[in-house]
């Protein structure tokens, strides 16, 4: 279920002042011991009494921002609207227009539900980028988790803990100053600014490229893959990630770029300070199949490698390749007609591991299978293998 956190949290009004204790436990959240509400696909459940259960649906933009959460009360046909939020670029929430915010509560005889102007404090709080907003003592910032956010001010609470990496941006600037295109779920996150650059026209540099990546990051072994790097509450190509994936919880980022040193897919990376930046680099073109393969090649042999090594004991020593595999490539370096080709050691080792593994057949025929069928394509799996750049 997840590690329970706790907090105080003081609520004061002109007339009164009312501390809480909020408990969080894997989504879970309980004031003063009593269940609140906890979280569904389509948005969250609210909890009355800490015992009735009704659903909330939050209608949420590309950005995760919540804009209407909505429901319907039990006993009626028509759908209530409990919370609409509409928001400026760094977060401001649009004034004077809106239908207010409601809560649940109990009728008076105790039978029904009915569905109120707030008189209290409302018990959901996610709102900007679904971060949960903290009004204790009128802060009136967001909780990102690593970092609080002021949307008065556009700027974080707290210096960004990966500022060395970013020497021409104010380390407490938001989304590096461009709300529009990104967000910036705890201060680490999947880079695809590169896939999806655009022309001083508006339309895409790559649109092949485009296509290709929405195709992999759409299909299963793609989720799959990009989860292991999500942040909390990222969505990536139309995905939304619930969870922080297993890298981004160790420190591990994913970029995505275009210096491939005249092939058509390298992956590359640093690690600095604790921290480990992979950075998947494709060429593009024309052909979106070719680009997904390239994609695919580059995640599942060499990013997804430098991940797992890293998760292990955060050193990249190829502890995640068979031993066999390390034994062999390394009696081959050592052979004096071979050793000017040491410094593709780790790209031996994935390229190895990932024929071992049957990767091409496992993970990124699938992929292509359904690119093809979504085309109106009829081709064979034996066509689409035979049409790959790494034949099986």
């Amino acid at each position: 279920m997840g590690q329970k956190v706790s907090k105080q949290v003081v609520h004061q009004s002109s007339t009164e002042q009312v501390n809480t204790v909020t408990d969080y436990l894997g989504g879970y959240q309980y004031v003063g011991g009593i269940l609140q509400h906890f979280p569904t696909a389509e948005g969250y459940v609210s909890v009355t009494n800490g015992k009735d259960f009704d659903y909330v649906y939050n209608y949420t933009d590309h950005l995760g921002n919540i804009r209407v959460s909505y429901t319907m009360p039990k006993g009626s046909t028509v759908l209530s609207i409990l919370e609409e939020n509409h928001y400026y670029p760094f977060g401001m929430k649009h004034a004077n227009y809106g239908d207010g915010r409601h809560d649940y509560v109990r009728n008076p005889d105790g039978t029904g539900y009915a569905v109120i102007d707030e008189v209290h404090r409302n018990k959901y709080q996610y709102r900007y980028n679904s971060k949960e907003f903290q009004d204790e003592f009128d802060l009136n910032w967001y909780d990102y988790g690593a970092r609080n956010y002021d949307p008065a001010i556009s700027r974080w609470m707290n210096i960004d803990p990966l500022a060395e990496k970013y020497y021409g941006i104010n380390p407490y600037a938001y989304a590096g100053n461009n709300p529009i295109l990104f967000i910036d779920p705890d201060g680490r996150h999947i880079d695809t600014s590169h896939i999806y650059a655009k022309n001083k026209d508006g339309e895409y540099k790559d649109p092949a490229l485009v296509k290709a990546f929405n195709s992999f990051a759409q299909s299963k072994e793609g989720i799959a893959f990009l989860s292991n790097f999500a942040s909390k509450g990222q969505t990536i190509a139309g995905h939304k990630y619930k969870e922080a994936g297993k890298f981004d919880k160790n420190d591990t980022d994913l970029k995505f770029g275009g210096e491939t040193r005249g092939a058509n897919g390298l992956t590359t990376h640093t690690l600095e300070n604790g921290n480990l930046e992979v950075t998947l680099n494709v060429s593009g073109g024309t052909r979106v199949d070719k680009n997904i393969e390239d994609i695919a090649h580059e995640a599942f042999y060499h990013v997804e490698k430098y991940g797992e090594d890293y998760l292990n004991d955060r050193k990249l020593n190829s502890s995640n390749i068979d031993k066999d595999i390390v034994r062999d490539i390394d009696t081959w370096l050592d052979k004096s007609e071979n050793r000017h080709y040491k410094g593709w050691r780790t790209n031996y080792l994935h390229h190895n591991q990932g024929i071992r593994d049957e990767i091409d057949e496992k993970r990124t025929l699938p992929i292509l299978k359904q690119y093809f069928r979504s085309q109106g394509s009829k081709k064979s799996e034996e066509q689409i293998k035979k049409g790959m750049s790494r034949h099986m």
